[in-house]
């Protein structure tokens, strides 16, 4: 047990050491107050093992604190309120659940399937055109402007390969400068790639 003056003079010392060498330090403490001013990463033991082992940031931002203190005598009902407690805790799990299925898996549903129908309705008159044309008969040059560019069997994985390419770079980018709005723009585009690629690999069933 260091004194408070030389606890503070330990730590700076570390610290300017990390700083200096590009160190790596463990510190085993139980002052979690003094943990948030040096570490970047933490770690929970409990009955020797590692239960909690993630960034700092996320401990803060996802990990709450119930702390309940009883006189002599457990109350009654007790058992009750903490299966109500957990229940809560239950709860938001679903919720946070149901806003992750919200904001990243049903707008990747709806992209799939507007891909779907664009490519199945595209495929279908390409088919239908080149029927035409081995048959004989004359396509009329508005639709051949239409249809200028080639579906081949590979075009909408080919698209789907480069907007996931062109999205990862966009999230690069636009999240240093923009943020978090930034990588939504990249997350977006990417989730169009993938919805090509699903679109190219169901179509072919």
């Amino acid at each position: 047990g260091l004194d408070p003056v030389m606890r503070k003079q330990i730590m700076n010392i570390i610290i300017s050491d990390v700083a200096e060498r590009q160190m790596t330090v463990l510190v085993s403490s139980h002052n979690l107050r003094e943990l948030e001013d040096i570490c970047d990463h933490v770690g929970i033991i409990h009955k020797g093992k590692m239960v909690v082992e993630k960034p700092l940031d996320d401990v803060k931002g996802n990990t709450q604190k119930v702390q309940v203190v009883f006189g002599d005598e457990f109350p009654e009902g007790i058992e009750g309120l903490m299966k109500s407690v957990m229940g809560a805790a239950t709860g938001g799990l679903i919720l946070a659940g149901i806003v992750l299925f919200g904001i990243f898996i049903l707008p990747l549903i709806l992209i799939i399937v507007v891909l779907y129908f664009i490519y199945k309705g595209r495929r279908a008159k390409y088919d239908a055109y080149k029927s035409m044309a081995e048959s004989g008969q004359k396509i009329p040059d508005e639709e051949l402007r239409k249809m200028s560019e080639p579906l081949t069997d590979r075009v909408m994985f080919n698209k789907g390969v480069k907007n996931i390419c062109l999205g990862i770079g966009l999230a690069v980018l636009l999240g240093i400068i923009f943020g978090d709005f930034g990588i939504g723009i990249g997350v977006l585009v990417v989730c169009i790639g993938i919805g090509e690629l699903l679109v190219d690999y169901f179509a072919k069933k």
